[in-house]
């Protein structure tokens, strides 16, 4: 057991303190209450069938989507996605629009990108390749889509939503 390691991701855990001193700048509140933690432990049971579900509904994704040039879908692996997220050879808004009007809801994540967030107007790109990770994003903002995802997926929702 990397003991280290341990307690590096307990410090991230609890916003980067240490004895309630900071320790790490970037850190996060990614404790479970009590409640969440319970919940989790009873859903353990459920895990391999769920974990199943959702890896069918994203090889039904990806073989729908194979044939979309431009469109490309990972195969799934050993984890299980938390959504379907996929950058478009077009404009996304494009295709969120032609999908809205169909009556199939899709999200536009990371919108506004950080470049364009009010928190972070007076930021500085702190990067030797800072002006590549900004056309990047640039790119990524008008580009990904968020197709409907969740184990409950029919295949012919999922078509519905592929094909559009």
């Amino acid at each position: 057991m990397d003991r280290e390691l341990i307690e590096r991701v307990r410090r991230l855990s609890n916003f980067g303190f240490d004895c309630g001193i900071v320790r790490d700048a970037a850190a996060t509140n990614a404790k479970l209450n009590e409640y969440a933690a319970a919940v989790g432990l009873a859903q353990l049971k459920r895990w391999p069938a769920v974990h199943a579900r959702r890896r069918s509904v994203w090889e039904t994704y990806a073989m729908l989507l194979s044939g979309l040039r431009g469109v490309r879908t990972p195969a799934a692996k050993e984890r299980s996605a938390r959504g379907l997220l996929r950058q478009l050879p077009r404009p996304a808004r494009q295709v969120a629009n032609v999908m809205a009007k169909a009556g199939i809801e899709t999200r536009r994540w990371y919108l506004p990108s950080v470049t364009r967030h009010p928190a972070f107007r007076n930021a500085t790109v702190m990067s030797p390749s800072g002006d590549e990770i900004l056309r990047t994003v640039m790119r990524l903002e008008t580009r990904l889509l968020g197709l409907p995802f969740h184990g409950f997926l029919e295949h012919n929702e999922i078509a519905r939503s592929s094909m559009n």
